[in-house]
């Protein structure tokens, strides 16, 4: 159960970490557009694409490994 719980809060972290990681990067995206990828837009969107979808696979494993109540 100790371990279970230790996997809990390691998936919360990293998903609140990705995405104040995120966060952070949009705010200073926004102000500095110069500093844009240069490359393809379609290799942009998938890395955007695989970047949210393991933020959000870490909140969903938060919640699928969340020890239960009981014995």
């Amino acid at each position: 159960m100790k371990k279970k719980s230790k996997k809990n809060r390691i998936f919360l972290l990293l998903g609140c970490l990705m995405t104040v990681f995120a966060a952070a990067f949009v705010m200073y995206s926004l102000e500095n557009p110069e500093a844009a990828l240069n490359g393809d837009n379609e290799v942009t969107r998938l890395m955007y694409s695989m970047y949210l979808a393991v933020n959000a696979a870490m909140f969903v494993l938060f919640a699928v490994t969340k020890p239960s109540d009981g014995k």
